[in-house]
C-alpha cells in the first residue's frame, strides 16, 4: 500500500515541537515498513512522548511488539494507565497471546467498560475457551456487542455459542445468520462452517455451489476445516458447479448481500 508524502507543514510543526505532529510524522515513517524509516519513526515517537503523549506511548508499542514484547508491554502499560482505550486493549491482546488470560482480563475490561469492541470479543472468546460456564451469560452479552459492531471474530464466536448453546439456548438458524455476516467480512472459519451449512442442507437447502464457493474462500485462508473437507466435497461436483462456484470466488465479497437464511 502506498500513502500519501509527507506533508512538509506538518513536518514543520513537528520540528517546531508540535507533539500531535511529531506523532503523525512518526506514524507516518511506521508505515513506510523499511528499517531507516522504522528508525525515524521511533525517534519522532520517543520526542512526542517525552512531551506526555500517550497516543505516542501506544504507537511505540505497536512499533515494538514483534521485536521486543516486553518493551512493548511497558509502552502499552503507559498509555493505558494514561487512560489511552487502544492501549488498554493492546496490552490486554498481548497478555492474552503470550497465554496469561488472567493478566490479560483486567485491561480488557478496563477497554470494554469504554465500549472497545474489540476488547468485549477478547473477554467472550476468554470465557469460552476456559470452559468457564458461570461466566457464559457474561460471554454471550460481551460477544453480542462485539458482533453487532462488526468485529468479524465476534461475529463466528456468537455463531458458534448459538450452534453449541454456550450462554444462550441452541438456534441453527442464528448460527448461520452469523457466520454469514462473518464469512462475508473474511473469516475463514465463518466461510468454511458456512459451506458444511450449504452442503449439509440443515438451515439452508443443500446447493453444492454455494458450499464449494464457500469451501474455497476458506481454502484460500488456509482454513484446516476446509482444506480437510474439501477434497471429498470436490468429488460431488460437476464441472458447471466447479465454474460456477469459481465464478462466485472471483466476486468480490462487499457487492454482494448476505442471503436470509431459511
Amino acid at each position: 500500500m502506498s500513502y500519501p508524502p509527507l506533508s512538509a507543514d506538518l513536518l514543520r510543526a513537528a520540528e517546531s515541537g508540535d507533539s500531535e505532529a511529531q506523532c503523525e510524522v512518526g506514524i507516518w515513517h511506521a508505515r513506510q515498513g523499511t528499517e531507516e524509516h522504522v528508525s525515524d519513526a521511533k525517534n519522532w515517537l520517543l520526542r512526542a512522548r517525552s512531551q506526555g503523549s500517550d497516543r505516542a506511548a501506544y504507537n511505540l508499542g505497536v512499533l515494538t511488539q514483534q521485536a521486543d514484547p516486553r518493551m512493548a508491554s511497558k509502552y502499552f502499560e503507559e498509555a493505558a494507565k494514561a487512560g489511552y482505550v487502544l492501549a488498554m486493549r493492546a496490552l490486554g491482546y498481548l497478555h492474552w497471546t503470550q497465554g496469561d488470560p488472567k493478566a490479560a482480563w483486567p485491561w480488557l475490561s478496563l477497554a470494554a467498560e469504554r465500549d472497545d469492541a474489540h476488547a468485549k470479543y477478547a473477554l467472550a472468546q476468554i470465557v469460552v475457551d476456559s470452559e468457564l460456564i458461570s461466566g457464559f451469560d457474561l460471554a454471550f452479552r460481551m460477544a453480542v456487542q462485539s458482533a453487532e459492531s462488526g468485529v468479524p471474530e465476534a461475529q463466528a464466536l456468537l455463531a458458534t455459542m448459538f450452534h453449541e448453546g454456550l450462554g444462550t439456548v441452541q438456534s441453527p438458524s442464528d448460527a448461520v445468520y452469523w457466520w454469514q455476516r462473518a464469512a462475508f467480512n473474511g473469516h475463514p472459519g465463518a466461510q468454511a462452517m458456512l459451506g458444511l451449512t450449504y452442503h449439509t442442507g440443515t438451515v439452508f437447502d443443500k446447493d453444492l455451489v454455494q458450499a464449494a464457493h464457500w469451501m474455497m474462500r476458506a481454502c484460500g485462508q488456509g482454513n484446516e476445516i476446509a482444506n480437510s473437507y474439501w477434497t471429498s466435497l470436490s468429488r460431488e461436483l460437476s464441472d458447471e458447479q466447479y465454474s460456477e462456484a469459481m465464478a462466485l470466488v472471483r466476486r468480490p465479497l462487499e457487492s454482494t448481500e448476505p442471503p436470509n437464511a431459511a
